[in-house]
């Protein structure tokens, strides 16, 4: 990911009827976006991006096993 891709985030795990989380999400939903990226933080937090999502800029960031991002479409 990087500035000026556009991409979707949803939860890297979800709860089933017992409580337990499972990783990943059996299903493809819970996915927000498109957004667009507009920054990316200074190191130590590179891994964290602002992004505009309707209307509004949120700090999104890939975490193993916590959360997850899909490029759908590509800076040149």
């Amino acid at each position: 990911m990087k500035v000026g891709d556009i991409v979707m985030q949803r939860d890297g795990w979800v709860r089933d009827p017992d409580g337990n989380a499972i990783v990943p999400p059996p299903t493809d939903d819970g996915w927000i976006g498109p957004m667009l990226v507009l920054e990316q933080y200074d190191p130590p937090n590179e891994a964290l991006f602002v992004a505009l999502w309707r209307g509004n800029q949120i700090v999104i960031g890939h975490s193993e096993g916590l959360s997850e991002i899909k490029v759908i479409s590509e800076a040149k």
